[in-house]
């Protein structure tokens, strides 16, 4: 497991230190935009945050980011979605940006449930997934609850075939993660998932990312969904009927090969397929022209 290994040596490297090794390479156009309000989704036991963006009339997509990681991942994306008539609704994971520590589940069914919640409070008879990493379960747990509203998905790297990690390489995970190392070896890992290239506020981005999951219970919080199940959502995906397109970074290192995983993916859905050339775990950021290229032409074909 490749994530793992990438994890200990950064623990290794950083423990007891917070700095987390920002690089000044840049490849990107900085971009500039307004801060959007933050509405709440209310459970029982907490609430999830989400940013709601985008022409009125149009029809909706749900981003989904990955754990231990910000719905801004998709700031890229958001514009050019816009601009294709898309109304955006990026959602934060439990315990992730302002979304509250407090939650007793943060699995990918948790989520996918707030998912179905945020669909149904918007009224959405269209609706089209984007979910990144533990965003591809979610995805597939809230298309098989709301079957007749998600016209189309869209995976970037997603866990969504059942992986067996040995009691070893499990323990080892959860030292990785532990307090005081765990959250400079998870930056770490982060600013190494971008393989090829960086944005050019990729800086600022982590930045932004240390603060959030330094901010009280946050990682805590993340330490848990790390160690959630996502076989429940698993489970469910001979229920999913909408067209899928799957995108992998072809230097994704979440996986051993990612092109074969790729296509097992694809397999399982009958999807559309990308790989993307040069990228790591977020191509969505990476190398946004073409990852959001390659989404909106498929959603455009299946609206």
């Amino acid at each position: 497991m490749k994530h793992l290994v990438n994890l200990l040596l950064a623990t290794l490297t950083l423990v007891g230190s917070t700095h987390t090794g920002l690089s000044k390479e840049t490849t990107h156009q900085d971009i500039t935009k307004e801060i959007p309000m933050v509405h709440y989704i209310d459970n029982p036991d907490g609430r999830t945050a989400y940013e709601l963006t985008g022409p009125e009339e149009g029809p909706i997509a749900i981003l989904i980011p990955g754990m231990g990681d910000s719905r801004h991942v998709y700031r890229f994306l958001v514009p050019q979605l816009h601009e294709a008539g898309w109304r955006t609704a990026a959602i934060s994971l439990r315990g992730h940006d302002e979304s509250s520590t407090t939650y007793s589940d943060y699995s990918s069914k948790a989520v996918g449930q707030d998912v179905v919640a945020l669909i149904d409070t918007l009224k959405a008879n269209e609706v089209a997934l984007i979910g990144n990493s533990m965003g591809g379960p979610v995805s597939v747990w809230a298309a098989a609850e709301r079957p007749d509203k998600v016209k189309g998905i869209v995976m970037l790297g997603p866990f969504v075939r059942e992986m067996k990690v040995s009691w070893l390489k499990m323990a080892m995970f959860k030292l990785a993660l532990m307090p005081p190392w765990g959250k400079s070896a998870w930056l770490s890992v982060m600013k190494g998932a971008y393989v090829s290239q960086k944005p050019a506020d990729f800086n600022q981005y982590m930045s932004d990312l240390d603060s959030m999951l330094s901010a009280s219970g946050h990682f805590s919080a993340v330490r848990k969904t790390f160690f959630s199940s996502h076989s429940p959502a698993i489970a469910r995906t001979p229920e999913v009927k909408a067209p899928v397109l799957v995108i992998f970074g072809e230097k994704d290192k979440d996986f051993p090969d990612p092109a074969d995983e790729m296509r097992q993916v694809a397999e399982i859905f009958q999807a559309d397929t990308l790989l993307v050339e040069g990228s790591g775990h977020y191509p969505q950021a990476e190398f946004p022209e073409i990852t959001s290229n390659a989404i909106t032409s498929f959603l455009e074909a299946n609206q």
